[in-house]
């Protein structure tokens, strides 16, 4: 619909009489409006800044130039260009419409409703202009009631197979320095594995301060249940509030995060902590990202378990056509809180890499590699060495939308962790199925 607009407004060109220093007289005209047509935009405005200073002002130039601005991300350049081209000339009605998208981009909603009811109320609008410009519209008034407090829910059940539920050992014996002997194994350290029933409730909004400030929230809910290894089934709550403020050049966020788990009917601990992050968007196909968090993890059943809590963690996003890569980078301290437990104390190391394809508007694919690599301190008192883990994961998902509200999903993972020290060495793979409605 809007390259139709494009394609008759750029043939209209030629036909438009000259007004000041005459555009489509000078040879980078079809240049220009080549490589806009071919939505070569990057070599567009290159053409467009070469011929700025010669023929700013002049409506067809202008045009031109204010579309390569705005596909470029010069938003303010683009609203200049496009509000002289309409006071030069009123009836240029693709230059109205192109405004009401820079507008848009300025979140400037009002001006964009305007622009667009009058487009869709004039008689001379061709059919597809009138079109574009309702879509506009329904956007707009989306962005507007969302700007004062937008939430979703989703609700989603989930049927799966785990291989591993405690991360045990696949042996019945294991040898213990501290013991000098070999010793039997329980059942909590060794491999179980069973199906599972999980029930998952999340609820995400923002409300806007100012157009370039926002709160955010998060909440989720998830109650994990086992069919016959009961002593596994857990309750989780996760919820966050954030505030987001955008700068000229970046985004910045500082927000509170908890995390209280229910472990076989008990409450077992809590992970509490503050985030701050950065984010920078350097060019439209990549995103870079950084983020600090320092929290407390709690532990009600044994307090020499809790740790104060350290995170780092650096990622860069690239999109391209339809995928989505994301390659981070997470550093991590888990510092225990007793004298008695300072082996607990672990340093890590991670490199995560994942893709996401958006296969068509009904399908969805994303595959995930992780390497992480954790140092404890000091001896384990078993052991008499210092425990160093490494740790393979591979995740895969694909994901049907059989509605705006409804979908299905595939999920799989396998992990590979190895560690010098045998007991906590294991594999485990994860295969789920699952069906969410959003409301």
């Amino acid at each position: 619909m809007i390259r139709e607009i494009l394609l008759v407004s750029l043939c209209l060109l030629i036909l438009r009489p000259a007004f000041g220093q005459n555009f489509t007289n000078s040879s980078d005209f079809e240049l220009l409006k080549k490589h806009v047509q071919e939505h070569d935009f990057v070599n567009g405005w290159k053409v467009a800044q070469l011929n700025a200073d010669e023929y700013l002002g002049d409506a067809d130039f202008d045009f031109l130039y204010g579309i390569t601005a705005l596909e470029q991300n010069n938003t303010e350049l683009a609203v200049f260009a496009f509000e002289r081209v309409v006071a030069n000339k009123p009836n240029w009605l693709d230059a109205k419409y192109y405004l009401a998208k820079s507008y848009l981009q300025m979140k400037n909603y009002h001006a964009v409703l305007s622009l667009c009811d009058t487009l869709i109320t004039q008689s001379n609008s061709p059919e597809s202009l009138v079109s574009a410009s309702i879509s506009l519209k329904n956007l707009t008034q989306r962005k507007l009631e969302q700007q004062s407090l937008f939430y979703q829910q989703q609700v989603s059940l989930n049927v799966g197979y785990d291989s591993n539920i405690n991360a045990g050992v696949d042996e019945d014996n294991i040898y213990l320095p501290f013991l000098d002997a070999s010793v039997v194994l329980d059942s909590t350290s060794k491999k179980n594995s069973d199906h599972y029933l999980s029930l998952n409730y999340f609820l995400n909004g923002s409300k806007a301060l100012t157009q370039k400030s926002k709160l955010v929230f998060f909440t989720q809910a998830n109650v994990h249940q086992f069919f016959q290894e009961t002593d596994y089934n857990r309750i989780t709550l996760n919820g966050s509030l954030s505030y987001l403020q955008q700068f000229e050049s970046f985004d910045a966020s500082v927000g509170v995060n908890i995390k209280p788990l229910w472990f076989s009917g008990d409450y077992y601990r809590t992970q509490a902590s503050i985030n701050g992050g950065l984010k920078k968007r350097v060019n439209e196909q990549f995103l870079l990202s950084g983020d600090l968090s320092l929290g407390k993890t709690e532990n009600n059943i044994n307090n020499k378990l809790d740790t104060n809590d350290l995170m780092l963690s650096i990622a860069g996003q690239y999109f391209t056509g339809n995928f989505r890569h994301t390659l981070a980078i997470k550093y991590l301290e888990e510092n225990s809180q007793s004298n008695e437990t300072a082996h607990n104390s672990s340093k890590s190391d991670s490199l995560h890499f994942n893709t996401l394809w958006l296969i068509n508007p009904q399908w969805i694919m994303s595959g995930a590699v992780n390497w992480q690599r954790q140092k404890y301190s000091g001896e384990h008192p078993y052991y008499f060495t210092q425990r160093v883990d490494d740790m393979w994961s591979f995740t895969t998902m694909l994901q049907f939308k059989a509605s705006k509200e409804l979908s299905y999903r595939f999920n799989g993972s396998y992990q590979d962790k190895d560690s010098n020290l045998s007991l906590f060495s294991y594999q485990r793979f994860e295969l789920g199925l699952s069906a969410s409605l959003v409301f």
